[in-house]
């Protein structure tokens, strides 16, 4: 067992290694925190830009990122806002299209901020509420939307691993 995180959350985003960690935003109430783990125990670090829970968090703890999420009130639209982490502070990257924007949405990476993967997750808003498919990558600036994967049925709250090329998406909610 490890330390025990400075501030408590669920649905936060997580990135990096077992002894170079990171976790960020969460709730409740919706958490903008960010804390990095060094194998023994947590430190706060710079927060995110703006609260929110269920965002996707991907990559290293010193080049992770924070994608999409629920913000403040329940019920409005995911946001679209990427962030990216350089082991202290956020910044503001490339926002995904809206229609791929989502609660509890699953990633893969490459180990960095320039190969990343981002697919389902649940939206609101735009209508038809409900799971996504979508697929898009990040290449460090921007989304592209890419094909969906083999066999893939919208699903919420999943998880993702693998890299951008290989990626492999595990369970969900249907």
């Amino acid at each position: 067992t490890g330390g025990n995180l400075n501030v408590a959350a669920y649905a936060h985003g997580a990135a990096g290694t077992q002894t170079a960690g990171l976790e960020f935003g969460g709730g409740p109430p919706d958490k903008a925190t960010t804390e990095e783990y060094d194998g023994s125990s947590w430190t706060e670090s710079g927060d995110l830009a703006n609260a929110r829970r269920d965002t996707c968090g991907t990559g290293t703890q010193t080049a992770a990122l924070s994608i999409s999420g629920q913000p403040s009130a329940p019920g409005v639209a995911a946001t679209t806002a990427t962030n990216e982490y350089d082991g202290s502070s956020w910044t503001a990257g490339g926002s995904l299209a809206a229609g791929a924007a989502s609660y509890g949405g699953a990633s893969a990476t490459k180990g960095s901020q320039t190969a990343s993967l981002y697919w389902g997750g649940y939206n609101p808003t735009p209508a038809p509420a409900g799971n996504r498919t979508t697929v898009s990558s990040y290449n460090g600036s921007s989304w592209t939307a890419q094909s969906a994967f083999p066999g893939f049925s919208s699903t919420g709250y999943g998880s993702g691993a693998g890299t951008e090329t290989a990626a492999l998406g595990m369970g969900g909610y249907i």
